[in-house]
């Protein structure tokens, strides 16, 4: 049933959605913008059902003229569409057949295919749902990524039970895009699969595929986590070679790793390390090495991980050469050797890092150091071959805006009432804040700026904050001015809620909060950071004090 929403607004939308499709003349239109009205009531479970029928019909009968233009596919398309959002995917499996026999050549076709393609899918059709996504797969390349259609018909064609099809699109999608959004997902579904069967040898290869490359973003728990999970456990019960059994543990204290089974996941890492030196000798000793330097520090405190890292490095595969030299980059970077970092990565060979974990800790590394070129070149090619990685997209965004103009802020200072401009200070150097409500400064960290202001304020250095909130809550706003005022603040205070639907959000490619600019005498960003400690070092530059 439909959310409780004004329904005038749901009409509008939808119709503002499909728009018009030509001049063709409809004198049915205002009819058929009402019955569409009534069908949008109807589903509506509130109890004044009744009101809100008068009150579309009413929008209806006048706005008819307004909706003239519109054709008959498209009014048939957007009644489609209303049943989908009012989850009557019945309605929308029956209709949709008709709607292709009916509109053969409709500019409204992929769209409809998608309605019918997700109402089969969420109504347990799957034989019905592989059908329409294989067809959105070949002909739609614009509303998602083809291989989300290819993996979608995969999976419904698996939960059809018909796990050869299945296993057919999911390799042809993996050929196609060995590690673009929805190779993880294959990755993990294909080891289901294989799992079932009764040769499971090849599941290990797909599973340490899905499990070395994966990101919760990428992944979120889903059906298939629990049955690949149990798979494990089974494996693992059952192994009976040397080989088989390092590869069954090292695979599930990755997956307890991974997936963060607090529970087993300590147990899990103990226990694969006591096979890794067990059976280290074995080929997939080098597997059981890499997860062992990788998180047994989780059960062994202060490991040096530094021998093994180097040791393996030199004896591991080609493909998984690159994940090593990974742990030795992370070494540096929580070390905060950056300078190391970034030396050692851009002297390596690019296929060491090309590995995703690398282009993150050195565009990170890189970042911090105010080498924003550096930054970019190592953003832009991770998100070359993986535009879905947050972690880049953040740094990215960020790293563009240096050198640009900053964009005005407006507002009303909390601090004095008075109405106060960021281009106000334009001719002056200006640290510019932004924190959130939850995140305002706490005393160490307002102790990095109020010693910055105290040092440079004789040299004319300015000062802007900005307390964001993503709700509108009006008592937040009295909050953050007295706690400022009580931290002896005595710049220009804003205070933005509905941050998520403010004109900021466009101009501050933020991601996070708290974030601390530097803007020069000319309003251009010059320096980005996070944290009040690594402010100094970027005030000296922009005075030119060595």
């Amino acid at each position: 049933m439909l959310k409780r929403v004004a329904l005038t607004t749901i009409t509008l939308a939808i119709v503002g959605a499909f728009g018009c499709s030509g001049p063709k003349e409809d004198p049915g239109a205002g009819q058929a913008l009402a019955d569409f009205a009534r069908l949008v009531a109807a589903t509506e479970s509130a109890e004044n059902t009744d009101a809100h029928l008068l009150q579309v019909t009413n929008m209806a009968e006048e706005n008819a003229a307004r909706y003239r233009s519109i054709s008959r596919d498209a009014w048939e398309a957007l009644v489609i569409k209303a049943y989908f959002l009012a989850g009557q995917y019945d309605e929308v499996v029956l209709q949709c057949p008709a709607f292709f026999k009916d509109y053969p050549k409709s500019s409204f076709e992929s769209e409809v295919r998608l309605f019918w393609a997700e109402a089969a899918y969420r109504s347990d059709r799957y034989t019905d749902s592989a059908r329409p996504f294989a067809w959105l797969y070949k002909n739609d390349k614009v509303a998602q990524p083809p291989d989300w259609y290819l993996f979608k018909a995969a999976k419904s064609l698996y939960l059809a039970g018909d796990f050869a099809s299945a296993t057919a699109s999911l390799e042809e999608l993996l050929a196609e895009n060995p590690i673009g959004p929805c190779s993880v997902a294959a990755h993990q579904l294909l080891a289901a699969i294989i799992s079932f069967g009764p040769d499971k040898a090849g599941a290990s290869e797909h599973l340490w595929k899905y499990l070395l490359d994966y990101r919760p973003y990428m992944l979120p728990e889903n059906d298939i986590t629990p049955i690949v999970g149990k798979y494990l456990e089974e494996y693992r019960a059952t192994a009976q070679t040397d080989e088989d059994i390092l590869d069954s543990y090292s695979l599930y204290a990755l997956f307890c790793s991974v997936h963060n089974v607090q529970d087993r996941m300590v147990d899990a890492i103990v226990d694969c390390v006591e096979k890794f030196f067990n059976l280290s000798s074995l080929p997939r000793g080098c597997y059981a090495a890499y997860i062992y330097a990788k998180y047994a520090s989780l059960v062994e405190g202060g490991f040096d991980n530094g021998p093994i890292i180097s040791e393996w490095l030199e004896k591991s595969p080609d493909d998984l050469k690159p994940r090593f030299f990974a742990l030795s980059m992370r070494s540096l970077f929580n070390m905060s050797e950056y300078d190391k970092l970034i030396e050692a990565v851009s002297q390596a060979d690019p296929r060491m890092s090309a590995d995703l974990e690398i282009q993150i800790y050195i565009a990170t590394a890189a970042f911090t150091t105010m080498k924003y070129d550096v930054a970019l070149k190592f953003c832009r090619m991770g998100l070359s071959a993986r535009p879905y990685a947050r972690e880049l997209q953040r740094i990215c965004a960020l790293a563009s805006i240096v050198g640009t103009p900053a964009p005005e802020i407006s507002g009303t200072d909390a601090l004095t009432g008075k109405p106060v401009n960021l281009s106000d200070l334009k001719g002056s150097n200006v640290v510019l804040e932004f924190w959130g409500f939850g995140t305002l400064p706490m005393d160490p960290e307002f102790g990095f700026i109020k010693s910055v202001q105290r040092d440079y304020e004789v040299d004319g250095l300015k000062f802007f904050s900005v307390c964001l909130e993503l709700t509108d809550t009006s008592t937040h706003a009295e909050q953050a001015k007295e706690e400022y005022a009580s931290k002896g603040a005595t710049w220009p205070l804003v205070y933005v809620a509905d941050f998520a639907v403010s004109p900021l959000k466009d101009s501050y490619p933020l991601g996070s909060v708290p974030l601390i600019l530097v803007i020069d005498e000319k309003g251009i960003v010059r320096y980005i950071m996070t944290r009040g400690e690594e402010l100094r070092p970027a005030i000296r530059l922009i005075f030119g004090v060595e």
